[in-house]
């Protein structure tokens, strides 16, 4: 969607729609607050104890919260809109803002669906929801709607795919729902709040808050080029992300169980697994980014280039950051959350109000990156001394020298022309060295092949086609 929105919009007028999605984004953490990662921790924890109903009256509590949170941040939205908002974005917040309820209630039977561990119906949803707002933003850019008719389809798009996944996570649970006991609801709040200020602090560090600076101090166009950068760095991590969405659940399901143990092995397995398969990743694309931007987006976004190499790294990082942060979330931790969010929200601000207006770019870049390495380590040094799980150094070890000669070959082999044919030789020799070297340095065990296998094996059959 970004390929089609960055060449029908231009770098200007992308630069303003990207400040305006990053509005929704920060309203949508402020409106959603912690109520659907609490879900997903105490309902998978109620099923995992066998109390189905009990998860279906969880749902119903969570649910009242959240409208409640959503229709106060969105009439707030609107009313600072038409009072403040300069005439060419006044109209895309408002219906941005009023399509907060849809979006968050979406994204809270998401979370229910994620408790239950079917992420087969939401897989379903979400490949609705991509196709449908692909073609409602094509449409708007092709029609000339501008970022007004674009806000709005896609929020007539999230309206319907919302729908589908309310009905789909409720065929989980049981119709009747169980009385969620007054120690629960304190519990539950006590949990949301704290939560909530995590998450919210979290969105200042890893959802661009720079872009506020910014927007203060440099032209639209730069706000383009660092959005995609961001959001390009982001969609490379999205393989090795699936590991981390079915973590939630399954460790709390772990710890209702009382098995500590095979928690640590999940946990260090997860870690692995991130590493061993975002690390080709981000090591292939970033030896491809200039080719890979010249053949997406055109010559005008060449600065994206660079911007992605430094970015792409950063969210490896932050994938194996939310693998610690899921186990934290899981065994109930709030303080070290709290603290390490708070702490780090202000380094990244503090840090981008000092060097964004000198640096520009480069100095969202600096403030983004020192903020989450920061927040990282904290994350791996909390749930280290909560659970003692410790980190798979060797493995990391190993899998960071297959990558840096994976990147060396990428970058050789893609650096003589921009073009279709530049991108495969690019990527067909970074791959290619990265499996050597894996083999070679015992990166890959049997046990990955087998796996694989296996997982391949099931993705062919007959009722995965279906």
């Amino acid at each position: 969607m970004s390929v089609v929105l960055a060449r029908g919009l231009g770098p200007s007028l992308m630069g303003d729609f990207s400040f305006v999605l990053w509005t929704f984004r920060t309203l949508e953490a402020v409106a959603s607050l912690g109520l659907p990662l609490a879900l997903v921790r105490y309902s998978a924890d109620a099923l995992a104890r066998g109390e189905p109903a009990l998860a279906r009256g969880i749902i119903g509590v969570l649910l009242r919260w959240q409208l409640a949170s959503v229709s106060i941040v969105a009439a707030a939205t609107v009313a600072l809109a038409l009072a403040l908002a300069p005439p060419d974005l006044r109209w895309p917040l408002v219906i941005g803002a009023v399509g907060l309820i849809p979006v968050t209630v979406e994204s809270l039977f998401m979370k229910a669906t994620y408790g239950a561990q079917r992420y087969d119906l939401t897989a379903r949803v979400s490949a609705i929801k991509t196709a449908l707002l692909l073609a409602i933003s094509t449409a708007a850019v092709v029609m000339g709607a501008g970022l007004t008719g674009i806000v709005l389809g896609q929020a007539l798009g999230t309206v319907l795919s919302g729908t589908l996944q309310v009905r789909r996570a409720l065929s989980l649970y049981p119709r009747q729902a169980g009385e969620v006991a007054p120690a629960v609801r304190d519990e539950l709040g006590r949990f949301v709040v704290s939560l909530s200020l995590v998450r919210v602090l979290e969105t200042l560090v890893w959802d661009r808050s720079e872009i506020f600076f910014l927007k203060l101090w440099v032209l639209p166009q730069e706000i383009a080029f660092y959005s995609l950068a961001v959001g390009l760095a982001s969609r490379a991590m999205i393989v090795p992300a699936i590991f981390v969405g079915a973590l939630l659940p399954a460790l709390a399901s772990l710890l209702g169980a009382g098995d500590d143990g095979e928690f640590r092995r999940l946990y260090r397995a997860s870690l692995r697994s991130v590493a061993l398969v975002g690390a080709p990743v981000a090591a292939v694309s970033a030896g491809l980014a200039p080719a890979l931007i010249h053949v997406l987006y055109g010559e005008a976004y060449a600065p994206v280039a660079w911007l992605y190499r430094l970015l792409v790294a950063v969210g490896l990082l932050g994938v194996a950051r939310d693998v610690a942060w899921a186990g934290l979330r899981a065994a109930g931790d709030r303080r070290s959350m709290l603290t390490a969010t708070a702490v780090t929200a202000a380094l990244d601000l503090g840090l981008a109000a000092l060097l964004v207006r000198p640096w520009g770019t480069a100095g969202a870049v600096v403030a983004n990156t020192v903020a989450q390495v920061t927040v990282s380590l904290w994350a791996f040094a909390a749930l280290k001394r909560m659970t003692g799980s410790g980190l798979p150094f060797g493995d990391f070890l190993r899998i960071g020298v297959a990558a840096a000669l994976a990147l060396l070959a990428t970058s050789v082999a893609a650096s003589a022309a921009y073009g279709l044919s530049s991108l495969l030789l690019g990527a067909a020799a970074g791959l290619a060295t990265y499996l050597g070297a894996c083999l070679v340095l015992g990166a890959v065990s049997a046990r990955d092949w087998n796996i694989l296998i296996a997982s391949g094996r099931r993705m062919a059959s007959p009722r995965a086609r279906a």
